[in-house]
């Protein structure tokens, strides 16, 4: 694997990770629902910069965060969320 693949994996991961972060208080604080609005905009960065397959990568990373953070029901929630 070359370093450009290696780079592209960890902007991956970390729009991944940026947007579950900005998706997780909307079950533990509905009113904090703003934050759940704009938790996407990492996955279309993600996809304008690498392209399709980096950015469904991120939204399927992030949706397995929320996940195993709060409960898979909730990780369905957020690919239908995000990828709608």
């Amino acid at each position: 694997m070359s370093g450009t693949e290696r780079r592209g994996l960890w902007w991956a991961l970390g729009a991944a990770v940026v947007s579950a972060l900005l998706f997780a208080p909307l079950p533990l604080m509905p009113v904090l629902s703003c934050l759940a609005a704009v938790s996407p905009l990492p996955l279309i960065i993600q996809r304008l910069r690498r392209g399709l397959g980096s950015a469904l990568l991120s939204a399927l990373l992030a949706a397995a965060l929320v996940g195993w953070a709060f409960w898979p029901g909730l990780a369905l929630g957020f690919l239908l969320f995000v990828l709608t």
